[in-house]
This record gives C-alpha cells, structure tokens and sequence, in this order.
C-alpha cells in the first residue's frame, strides 16, 4: 500500500517494494524516490540484464525476449563487496590476512585476528549493524583498543595476538547466530554474506551486548609476548 500511494502505479509498485522482509537487506531511510520513478519520463526496467554493448543494454524480459534499452550515460551502482574490501596486510611469518580470510572474513569480537599481533580492526568482521548505528560499534572497539595499549605500556607487553581456538570459537558461534534470522540467506541474497550465503559482516546482538563484550581486555584471549628488557 505504501508503494502505491507513492507510485500512484499498482504495477510499479509491485516491482519496487521487496518481498523479503524488512532488514533482510540494508533498510532505506526514505521513500521520497517512488515519486520520481513514477513519472512520465522515467522507465523502471527491473528485467536481467545480458550484456552492455555500445548503444545501450541487453535485457532479457520475462518472456525470454531480448531487448535493447538504449542510454548515453551507464552508471554502475551495484553495491558493496566487503569481502575483498581490506587493504594488502603482512602478519607473522609473511601471512597475509587477504590468505587468511579468502572469501570469508572473520574477525574475534570484529578486532583481531591469529597471526597479526598487534592488528585491531575498525569495523571488522562480525561487527557491523543492519539495525542500528556503527557509530556504536566504534565507539566500543576505540575503547577497547585503548585499553588495550594502555596495559600493554603499563606492564612492558610487546604483544597480543588472539588465539586461534578463540578466534575460531567466537567467530563459528557469530555465524550459527544468524540462522533462521532475517539475515539468514534464506530469506535474501545481500552484501551482508558470502558468496556462499553465510551472514559475515553484522553483530546480530544488541549493540549494549556488544559493549559488554569489549567492557574489558581478557588477556587470556591472546597469546602475550613480553618486551624484552635492557
């Protein structure tokens, strides 16, 4: 009913409003572009597109039929891809976390990972929103990492790095979390999951949970590596 009255087109709108339900992708804040789409030099094409070619693009509508939609200007806005988003990163021993993570990044409480000591990552894996603010979320991992520095200088620490069966217990216990919620792929494909569907980037908790999480460093969570003395 919303899309029709924005629309004021019954057809339009079945095309434009979602079948999944809300959350399963990122929430829009505003409905003011249904208008614009409804008018009169406008054309919602919401058919496959097969190829771009010089004069315009492909598309196969529902009967199968090809057609050409003809355009001067292409802009691609597909969405994100945070998967392979991280930048080039050397740990221990010449790993590189883009060999760690391959197609699935993960990330103990979204921070740190085995065999970078010392790496914290903002806004990691693991700790992004779908429901609320990230603003949230930085504001808790800059906390904790503070924390974090703050003891190492206090008590002569040269490093921490998270241990892997922590690593990989939190992060197996993030991932079966999301099943049977919104998020879940059975429900929708989004930016939120791997090409094979598994839920990477969010915290599915409330972010208060998320801040009891970091409320303190537990150092038996890492492999502690002392600074060497004069």
């Amino acid at each position: 009913q919303v899309g029709t009255r924005a629309c004021g087109d019954r057809l339009l709108s079945e095309v434009l409003v979602p079948a999944y339900p809300p959350g399963c992708k990122r929430i829009l804040v505003s409905d003011d572009f249904y208008p614009a789409l409804a008018r009169d030099n406008v054309d919602v094409v919401p058919d496959s597109i097969e190829r771009v070619q010089a004069d315009g693009v492909l598309v196969r509508r529902g009967s199968g039929q090809l057609e050409l939609v003809r355009c001067d200007v292409l802009v691609c806005a597909t969405g994100f891809d945070l998967v392979h988003n991280y930048p080039p990163c050397s740990g221990r021993a010449d790993c590189s976390l883009e060999g760690m993570w391959g197609d699935f990044p993960k990330a103990h409480l979204g921070l740190t990972v085995p065999g970078f000591p010392n790496m914290f990552v903002m806004l990691g894996p693991g700790s992004g929103l779908g429901h609320n603010s990230v603003v949230l979320m930085i504001e808790a991992q800059a906390d904790y990492i503070h924390r974090a520095l703050k003891h190492m200088i206090r008590h002569d620490i040269a490093a921490l790095e998270v241990k892997q069966e922590v690593y990989e217990q939190s992060t197996a216990a993030l991932v079966a979390s999301f099943k049977g919620t919104v998020w879940d792929r059975s429900f929708c494909k989004s930016w939120y999951q791997t090409a094979d569907g598994e839920v990477f980037a969010l915290w599915k908790g409330a972010t208060w949970r998320y801040f009891l999480a970091l409320r303190r460093v537990n150092l038996q969570d890492f492999t502690v590596t002392k600074a060497l003395q004069d």
